[in-house]
């Protein structure tokens, strides 16, 4: 038993659609997506199969299986088609995008049509996968952080060296004032020598002076 048909819809108009078979069940399924009402999910049953169908807002997802195939898996596969598109195109699709937008998005429908028509295919595994997306998410996250606190120690090591500069600079600085304060004041005094040794001289001239007058 597989899915046969899937397909996404949006203001009852097809979006993208995929089908594993041919039949008069296209034409149908497309008239059906016109009918679906908003934020709904039932199952619609015509010659031994199903159509389900499940919708968020004037989101629909609906696909088609043999009544046999049973409703879990089928709901379980629009669930998981409804949070791939949501995370690929989000909830406000633009009206007037041209359907080609949505074209790579079959590729996603005929791959997980497979997945869940495969026997293997159950809540387990269903279960396993998004725990191994997790887990591949976490690990993401995980190196960033790792990366960022490569990047704090290497700026706290800028930092630290920064400060060690400023502090040779204050030191270089005060040691420099210093060299400055006695070297104006070995000038103070040597122009005081200077000054003192021209009034003495001075002096003795004058004194001279008048002892010859």
């Amino acid at each position: 038993m597989t899915i046969l048909y899937a397909s996404v819809g949006y203001k009852g108009s097809v979006l993208v659609e995929h089908n594993e078979a041919n039949g008069n069940f296209l034409e149908f399924a497309r008239r059906l997506l016109t009918k679906i009402p908003p934020n709904s999910k039932k199952i619609y049953s015509a010659e031994n199969h199903h159509f389900h169908y499940i919708s968020e807002n004037e989101l629909a997802f609906l696909c088609l299986s043999h009544e046999k195939f049973g409703t879990q898996i089928p709901f379980e596969f629009l669930s998981d088609i409804k949070e791939r598109f949501l995370r690929s195109f989000g909830h406000n699709l633009a009206t007037n995008a041209p359907v080609q937008v949505y074209e790579p998005f079959g590729r996603t429908l005929s791959e997980r049509m497979k997945y869940y028509s495969n026997p293997q295919s159950n809540k387990i595994n269903v279960v396993k996968e998004q725990v191994s997306e997790v887990r591949n998410e976490l690990t993401n996250a995980i190196d960033k952080t790792i990366q960022r606190g490569e990047k704090i120690e290497l700026i706290v090591d800028k930092t630290e060296r920064l400060q060690a500069e400023s502090f040779n600079f204050k030191t270089n600085s005060t040691q420099l004032k210093r060299k400055l304060w006695w070297a104006n004041k070995k000038l103070a005094i040597a122009i005081g020598i200077v000054v003192f040794i021209l009034l003495g001289v001075i002096t003795l001239g004058v004194l001279k002076y008048f002892k010859v007058i």
